[in-house]
């Protein structure tokens, strides 16, 4: 893959975000980047971006895009009220049952990054809140009927499950991985701090807002 980033093409596809996430300058169009940076930082994870290969228009513009899923309730709700208020930079559509938001620019810029184009669409990354961890996990529940064998005549607690669960996370070194708060498996590390990062937000927020409340001006 490497000939693409020497043809400035940028046209990978199917890499795991952390991949990414951990070498984006390899992975994500320059103009892209920043807005990319602003979406991880609120866990919501990029699907797909635009490359250098994009069709040019009629009036010679391309497309530049970033594509989001996975979003949280109050997320959805900005971008849908986004798509009505601006149509024409926040664009939704749905894939193989998956729905899929897109903020979007059109730009004469194809060879060469425009900081022009990165400051227009980190503006439009900006409305999103930060949300908790959407994806790559699995429910206990899920895990155990899909990873152990057992019987659907025979009925187990809530409790059995999860330690046969434990057991077989175990012997797979993945006991790390398992999150008994939300009672998930995460497919990494990755995501597991991506859900910590969460509530370590949350946790600063109430502390600035109780800092706020304490202070008295004499």
């Amino acid at each position: 893959m490497k000939e693409d980033k020497s043809n400035n093409n940028f046209n990978y596809r199917g890499y795991p975000i952390h991949e990414i996430i951990d070498n984006p300058d390899e992975y994500i169009v320059p103009e892209c980047l920043d807005a990319c940076r602003k979406f991880w930082d609120k866990n919501i994870f990029t699907a797909s971006c635009s490359n250098r290969r994009e069709t040019i228009d009629e009036n010679g513009n391309i497309r530049k895009y970033i594509m989001v899923s996975h979003l949280s309730d109050e997320n959805k709700e900005i971008f849908e009220n986004l798509i009505k208020s601006n149509p024409a930079h926040y664009w939704k559509r749905e894939i193989d049952n998956v729905m899929y938001y897109s903020i979007v620019i059109l730009s004469k810029y194809i060879k060469e990054g425009s900081d022009v184009d990165s400051q227009r669409l980190l503006s439009l990354a900006e409305p999103f809140k930060l949300q908790d961890c959407l994806e790559g996990y699995v429910t206990v529940e899920d895990y155990y009927k899909n990873n152990i064998t057992y019987s659907k005549t025979i009925s187990e607690s809530e409790y059995e499950v999860l330690e046969r669960v434990k057991k077989h996370l175990l012997a797979n070194n993945k006991i790390e991985f398992l999150d008994l708060d939300r009672k998930v498996i995460y497919d990494c590390k990755f995501y597991k701090k991506a859900h910590q990062h969460y509530l370590d937000m949350i946790e600063k927020n109430k502390e600035q807002e109780k800092d706020k409340d304490e202070f008295v001006i004499e």
